[in-house]
């Protein structure tokens, strides 16, 4: 897998501290994996009920 880097310089105080931001680059399949296992979880979190023994912990 191969990262996206970007450098950001940030004070506090009089310190200067280097950020370093990685971002993932996925391929479309890659991508396409995550996104569908994302809806699948958010499903499982917000759409069952645990009234009905479902699970998932949605909200009320």
């Amino acid at each position: 897998m191969t990262y996206r880097t970007e450098n950001h310089l940030r004070r506090a105080g009089e310190r200067v501290f280097v950020v370093v931001s990685l971002t993932p680059e996925f391929r479309p399949a890659e991508r396409r994996a995550a996104r569908e296992e994302a809806e699948r979880r958010l499903y499982a979190v917000f759409c069952r009920s645990p009234a009905r023994g479902e699970g998932g912990g949605g909200l009320v």
